[in-house]
């Protein structure tokens, strides 16, 4: 948008001065001597970066209670850090571009008590090799506007807002993990360090507590205040890992996957936990869906596994069924109302009726 309104001031400025030379009486069509040297073409305004493809890569999305706000990376050119981009939605069907710059790309965004944080990380290659990206957004007017910050002293990969505060984790050189919380986006306390090992950590805020996910054969952790985390022990053999954590009903929702000698998936499972520290097993298809991201939704649910499933009333193994494929893989839901978004690989897609069928969006002019 700046660029814009800069190249087109740019070109006021140019008329005036050909309507000021008008007024001093010299014609504004008259020719140049035929032996005159030809003078340099003037520079054109500059017009702005170009323009994105829509949707672009949508890894997160949420609604703060006034707006759809989603996070994405755009042109990710080699050796060069990704754009990152934010859009945000009163509806869910059209969206304006908030933010873009390229600064890397954001993997996911948290609200709590009016202000919005992004982080994310990323490998670029470059002519010394591969370095990482690490990129803090924040906003502070409900993602009208956002402002790059000084990101974490390690590699951010998770933010949520819990217990009044944000906490974001992430890992280090060592691949161990780090965290860091605030009260309000922008002052942070000293990062912790937690003798977990990880190459993607990923944090869940569900009613009992936080639930950090890490590589691994113990890769999950339970905080009930994300100061300091504690292995669970799911009883399972070192092949069955957990592939996704749910924050649904008041509890967690863990499924695991069985992985054979070749990484194939043998089969799925399912434990649940009210608490964080009692977990029980719970009925789920060995061949069912791992879903990645779920909402409650008017009296039933929306999950996405890649594609977009609903099933009537409780969050359980039964009534499943596929509602709509999109052309991207989804990863990521959000939910207002009646009205539920999906985000994912060049995909918003967004539902008015709880669900039941859905719609491309759109970015508004």
């Amino acid at each position: 948008m700046k660029s814009t309104l800069a190249a087109l001031a740019l070109f006021a400025v140019a008329l005036a001065g050909c309507d000021q030379a008008a007024s001093d009486g010299a014609p504004a069509d008259a020719a140049a001597p035929a032996d005159a040297a030809p003078a340099d073409a003037a520079p054109l305004p500059d017009a702005g970066p170009p323009a994105f493809a829509f949707p672009p890569d949508t890894t997160d999305v949420l609604h703060d209670g006034r707006r759809f706000v989603a996070v994405a990376a755009a042109d990710d050119t080699p050796g060069q850090p990704a754009e990152a981009i934010v859009l945000t939605s009163e509806d869910g069907h059209r969206w304006r571009l908030r933010f873009r710059e390229r600064t890397g790309a954001p993997w996911e965004v948290a609200a709590g008590d009016g202000a919005l944080v992004a982080v994310g990380s990323s490998l670029r290659d470059t002519p010394d090799g591969f370095r990482w990206n690490d990129v803090a957004l924040r906003s502070a007017d409900g993602g009208d506007t956002w402002t790059p910050a000084p990101a974490p002293p390690f590699h951010p990969k998770s933010v949520v807002f819990a217990s009044g505060r944000f906490l974001v984790a992430g890992e280090d050189a060592d691949d161990r993990v780090r965290t860091m919380a605030s009260a309000d986006g922008a002052t942070w306390d000293a990062p912790r360090a937690h003798d977990i090992d990880a190459r993607w950590p990923r944090l869940v805020a569900g009613a009992p507590g936080l639930v950090l996910v890490a590589s691994g054969e113990r890769g999950l952790h339970f905080s009930a205040d994300g100061a300091a985390f504690a292995p669970v022990d799911l009883g399972r053999p070192p092949h069955v890992l957990p592939a996704a954590v749910l924050a649904v009903e008041g509890r967690l929702e863990v499924l695991l996957t069985a992985r054979g000698d070749e990484g194939e998936r043998l089969a799925v499972e399912r434990v649940r936990s009210a608490d964080g520290h009692l977990w029980t097993d719970a009925p789920w298809p060995a061949d069912g869906p791992v879903f990645t991201d779920a909402v409650a939704v008017d009296a039933g649910h929306v999950a996405t596994d890649g594609r977009l499933w609903r099933k009537a009333g409780p969050f359980d193994a039964e009534g499943w069924r596929v509602v709509h494929e999109g052309a991207g893989g989804f990863v990521a839901l959000a939910a207002a109302g009646r009205t539920v978004v999906a985000v994912g690989h060049r995909a918003i897609a967004v539902s008015d009726d709880g669900g039941e069928t859905w719609a491309d969006a759109s970015l508004a002019e």
